[in-house]
């Protein structure tokens, strides 16, 4: 608690720096790239420092559990990734008639995170398809919510271990594994599970789909 405290007022202080350099008229391409550049990597580390501080209270299981409507949380969800700057970024979602999950205050970063990776990743326009649904398996009823994108896909190999501390895909783009590690860790608190898989099955370089199962709840 202390170490993130720490990091995130200094991370803070250097942002507010950063932002009365980019604010400054008369820079020169070179020196605004750089600087804003090293903005974005800020918002990086507060996004990490953020997720550890979450996983340290997903794993120490302190977080109280009640019934959440996924519909309702995803399209809050989509609601804060619709108003990208770039104009790149499209977001469909098809809801559920009802899916009523117990759940905790971290599942919402659960599909927050799926749909940042998946503009994050993209490299560019992307198109996002999120559809929620009931589903059962092994005798049981699950909500089902798939999130599909338009992205470069992600390699075989890399499935493998995506989901593990740290793990992270072959890009540039940073900060994407400690991020699926706490969902995985969120969902199997609420009996859930994840997985990925291609968005067309013979052609994993045409975008990826990331399937989260929930327990339904009863609505009473």
């Amino acid at each position: 608690d202390l170490l993130t405290h720490d990091i995130n007022n200094l991370n803070s202080s250097a942002k507010a720096y950063l932002e009365l350099l980019l604010g400054r008229e008369g820079l020169d391409q070179r020196t605004l790239r750089y600087a804003t550049s090293s903005h974005a990597l800020m918002g990086d580390i507060g996004r990490l420092v953020e997720n550890v501080r979450k996983l340290h209270r997903a794993e120490d299981r302190s977080l109280h559990r009640h019934i959440i409507d996924v519909n309702a949380l995803i399209n809050d969800v989509v609601a804060t990734h619709l108003n990208d700057p770039s104009g790149k970024v499209q977001i469909t979602v098809r809801p559920g008639k009802q899916a009523p999950v117990f759940g905790n205050a971290l599942l919402r970063d659960v599909f927050d995170n799926l749909i940042e990776n998946a503009v994050k990743h993209s490299g560019g326009e992307v198109q996002i398809e999120v559809i929620i649904g009931r589903f059962m398996t092994e005798g049981k009823e699950f909500v089902r919510v798939a999130v599909t994108d338009t992205g470069p896909g992600i390699s075989d190999e890399v499935k493998k271990t995506l989901f593990n501390r740290m793990q992270r895909g072959h890009t540039a783009a940073s900060g994407r594994g400690l991020g699926l590690y706490l969902a995985k860790t969120v969902l199997e608190m609420c009996d859930g599970r994840i997985w990925v898989d291609d968005r067309f099955s013979d052609d994993p370089g045409r975008g990826a789909r990331f399937v989260v199962l929930i327990p339904a709840a009863d609505e009473q």
